[in-house]
């Protein structure tokens, strides 16, 4: 069976990174647990580029210094990204079709967040993830969205599996 490879919007990874460094509370776990399944199968757990700078503007605004340190410590550990964690980048021809998907998705939901929709239109833009793993209840409850990403064969919610 082929690697599977799955996204995450900011609160995922920041979910999984307070969990790594035991600050981590009951959703927290949730996520931790989902990530540490992933990898257990063999499969990738991908992160956008832009996922990576609103993390640092979240640690930033809502962490004391410490706790932020803490954090970007484990961030930047060796073992923390390895071949099953890795950063997304789009460049060259690549910033047309996120350009793109953006649009696309504005016209399926125009009530969502622009971080939000940066972060799903990185999502489409890789063509080898099918799941882009969420709480937040605006993007998982979006039926155009929903509709949106079915047609191209792509999920969105908290969990890949079965509960």
């Amino acid at each position: 069976m082929a690697t599977q490879h799955y996204h995450l919007d900011t609160n995922y990874l920041l979910s999984y990174l307070l969990c790594c460094c035991d600050k981590g509370d009951r959703k927290d776990h949730e996520a931790y647990k989902v990530i540490n399944s992933i990898f257990y199968k063999g499969d990738v757990v991908v992160v956008s580029e832009f996922v990576f700078g609103e993390l640092f503007h979240v640690l930033r605004r809502n962490y004391k210094k410490e706790v932020f340190h803490k954090l970007v410590d484990q961030l930047y550990s060796k073992d923390f990204f390895d071949d099953r964690l890795k950063v997304f980048r789009v460049e060259g021809d690549g910033l047309d079709r996120l350009a793109s998907h953006v649009n696309e998705i504005r016209r399926a939901d125009s009530r969502l967040q622009s971080n939000d929709v940066i972060i799903t239109a990185f999502f489409l833009c890789d063509e080898t993830s099918k799941w882009l793993l969420t709480f937040d209840n605006d993007l998982v409850s979006s039926k155009g969205l929903a509709q949106l990403l079915e047609s191209r064969g792509k999920h969105i919610g908290p969990t890949p599996f079965p509960r």
